[in-house]
């Protein structure tokens, strides 16, 4: 669709587009940045290829699948990627075709969730590094009290599924005599949850956010 247009420096991706076809902006040497909405699900070989000024590009949930070469010969230093994508093509990311071959580009940082395919991939290119996010679950959580005094022991039951290891889990409360409504954290040991799980959410007075 744009393919070979360096002088195009910016593009809005309308919301009725699902999909970026092959190559369709290869060679846009001037393009800089990019926001690829929700409701695209995917991104065909080579759609970026040799945008050599495109430095960054924001995923949103939604994304499934990456192509071969998507964002190969691009300004990319690091990425972002939602947990929905589940495919990632050959040389997608982090690498220059040079001189007849794949050169991997070093110094590359992907940050994607655990058990995706953004892992996958980094762990597949050693010069990648990989920076993890974790899912948050928060399943039949309960709490044995409805108020709690700083420092007094709860009982906290629940259960969940999905993570990683290393596991963790936290309970989040609000003091009691304070006015200010800050929120405080404590470890909830391993025996108290149902593993497999990355983090626990339980809240009370009143529902708590995630710091």
């Amino acid at each position: 669709a744009f393919y070979g247009a360096s002088k195009l420096t910016s593009v809005i991706i309308p919301s009725s587009i699902t999909s970026i076809g092959e190559y369709a902006f290869e060679f846009c040497s001037s393009l800089k940045s990019i926001t690829i909405p929700a409701t695209v699900k995917s991104i065909g070989n080579g759609a970026f290829y040799g945008c050599t000024s495109l430095a960054n590009v924001y995923f949103r949930e939604g994304l499934q699948t990456i192509g071969g070469y998507a964002f190969e010969n691009t300004a990319l230093t690091a990425v972002s990627l939602p947990s929905t994508v589940t495919s990632i093509g050959s040389y997608a990311f982090a690498d220059k075709w040079e001189n007849s071959t794949h050169n991997p580009v070093t110094g590359f940082t992907m940050t994607g969730y655990v058990d995706t395919a953004a892992e996958t991939f980094a762990n597949n290119n050693s010069h990648i590094t990989f920076k993890p996010l974790y899912k948050t679950f928060s399943n039949s959580s309960t709490i044995n009290k409805t108020s709690i005094t700083l420092g007094e022991s709860v009982t906290v039951t629940g259960s969940a599924t999905g993570g990683k290891k290393p596991y963790e889990y936290a309970v989040f409360y609000k003091k009691s005599t304070d006015t200010t409504r800050r929120v405080q954290t404590a470890a909830i040991p391993r025996s108290k949850a149902t593993a497999p799980i990355q983090r626990l959410t339980l809240s009370l007075l009143p529902p708590a956010p995630i710091p």
